[in-house]
Order: C-alpha cells, then structure tokens, then sequence
C-alpha cells in the first residue's frame, strides 16, 4: 500500500499551542531557577464546543504541584505571554482554580483545514486488493462515497475549486452554521491526533472514523451547499462548503484504507 498523505504536512493547532506553552514554562522555570525537565507531560485537550475552537490544559495546575509554587503567578506568567507574544491568533484566559483556557483564531482554524487540502493534494492511490464493506465501518464508507458524489457534482456543475479556499471572510469563519462548525471541529481533532499521538491502536482510529463520519451527515442534512446560489457571497459559501467536504473525504480516505486497511468507496 502506497502511503497517502503526509501525515507531518497537517497544520496541528495541538501541536502549535504545546510549542507556545514549552516556550513559555521554558522561560519561567529558567526564571526561577528550576528543572523544566520535571515536566514529562504538558497536560492540553480540545474541548467539543462548537461555537469555537478552545483548547484547555492543566499545566499550571502540574507545575504548582512539582514545584511547590504559586499557581497565581504561574498562570499570570503564562496569560502574558501569551498576550505579549501570541495576541493576534490566540485568546487566553484563567478558569478557577487554575485551568489554561486557549481560545484559537479562525484565522489559525482555518489554517489548519486548509493543510488537509493542500497535503491531499500529494495523495497517491492506495492499493486495496479486495474492495470490500465493512459492517462496522459502513457508515465510514457511506460518508467517503457520499463525499464523492458530491465533489463529482460540483465538477459537473461547473464549479471550479480554487487551490486556497476561501474559508475566512474579514477574518472570521464564513461558515457560522452549527453543523458546519461541527464538522470543523472534528476534523481538527483527527488531525491532532494524527500529528501529537504515536502507537494509536485501531479502536481509535475506527472512533474517529464513526465521529468524522456523523458529523459530516449532520452537515450534509442541514446545511445546502447549493442552495444559496442568489444570495450575497454564494460563491465564497460554496466554496468553503466544498472545502470541507473534500477535506473530510481526504481524511476519511487515510483513515480508512492507510490506518484500517479498509476499502474507501467512490460510490456505493
């Protein structure tokens, strides 16, 4: 099996916000004359919100405990840092009783959505010598044939996809819909865990094929992708609709036939 997507290609946000908070306690514990080497593990999840992008860590709440120090200042080391450095695409705040709230830019969202194109675009044809479906995975299948046929469509229909997506209008997320939010979402989370985790074991992969794939039908039932044509900006709508149904038959694909050794239907 030829390898799909270059997996270390992706944009993980993940990736980037746990750089920032190396840089970061680096600086403070160098400051205050400790190991940073103490800290195995810099504790930070994505949380399931869909209205935004917001990742949490506990850090603060590590460092206090190792070194015996004040988590206020802690926290307060970290919010400036951010602030000072990091302002334009990252909001940080402090939740009780010392939980690191990062709020991430559309800016930095649609970043990361827009690498799963671009590396999509150096995808080779995997070999999978008996086709086959899968009971366990159908509704994976369905939603990768389903995404197919609609970018099958969008060809028909003559819409031509541009190379960069026009995912942000003035610097926010054009698409504001729920479901699409969701699906945006998941895909980040996949790609985050693609990119910052080693040695996954199946079950999760077969996880987030389930999820990317429910979340992808709730955006296909409630958001029309082509029936906006005469309002204002349908184009650039379209577009970042489209986009997101290519980014999630792309991920859809290396999950199922690169991780799972499962067939990734055109159609069914």
């Amino acid at each position: 099996m030829h390898k799909m997507l270059l997996v270390s290609k992706y944009t993980a946000i993940k990736r980037l916000i746990h750089g920032y908070l190396v840089a970061t306690l680096s600086i403070y514990t160098k400051d205050q004359n400790l190991s940073f080497s103490e800290i195995e593990e810099i504790p930070l999840y994505k949380t399931r919100e869909n209205c935004k992008v917001l990742y949490i860590s506990g850090v603060a709440l590590k460092l206090s405990k190792v070194f015996k120090c004040d988590i206020s200042i802690i926290c307060s080391q970290i919010v400036s840092h951010f602030s000072v450095n990091y302002s334009e695409n990252y909001q940080v705040g402090v939740v009780s009783p010392g939980w690191i709230h990062i709020r991430v830019s559309d800016a930095i969202a649609s970043t990361c959505l827009q690498s799963i194109i671009d590396t999509g675009s150096e995808q080779k044809n995997s070999i999978i010598s008996i086709p086959n479906l899968s009971e366990k995975l159908f509704i994976a299948q369905y939603a990768h044939a389903r995404c197919c046929s609609l970018l099958q469509l969008a060809v028909r229909e003559g819409f031509k996809q541009p190379q960069q997506i026009p995912w942000l209008d003035d610097n926010r997320m054009c698409l504001t819909h729920p479901a699409c939010q969701n699906l945006i979402g998941e895909l980040i989370q996949v790609v985050d865990q693609l990119v910052c985790c080693s040695n996954l074991d199946l079950r999760y992969y077969e996880k987030s094929c389930v999820a990317l794939s429910k979340a992808f039908d709730s955006f296909w039932s409630q958001c029309s992708i082509w029936g906006e044509r005469q309002q204002p900006k349908s184009a650039q709508l379209i577009q970042a609709k489209l986009g997101l149904v290519m980014a999630t038959q792309l991920i859809l694909k290396y999950l199922l036939e690169e991780k799972l050794t499962i067939y990734a239907p055109q159609e069914l």
